[in-house]
């Protein structure tokens, strides 16, 4: 079972490298209701934007899932990792 520290130093490395890539989180993205609210985007500007911003986090997701099933580092620790 994973420590609090352990949970907390992979956080703080994702977002790091969240900042540090230049990316944008899904999450982030969804202040552009303030945006919207007060006119200066249209919905089909909202929406296209949380649409690819949540399409690339999913695309993300699921390569370092597959990066992470190709290399067999999930058999480490005789699968208890």
């Amino acid at each position: 079972m994973k420590t609090i520290k352990q949970l907390l130093a992979g956080f703080c490395l994702g977002l790091i490298l969240v900042v540090v890539g230049g990316a944008e989180l899904f999450t982030g993205n969804n202040l552009l209701t303030m945006a919207w609210a007060s006119r200066k985007v249209s919905t089909g500007q909202l929406l296209r934007n949380w649409l690819i911003v949540y399409l690339g986090n999913m695309l993300g997701a699921f390569s370092l899932v597959l990066v992470f099933w190709l290399s067999g580092h999930y058999l480490f620790g005789e699968g208890l990792v």
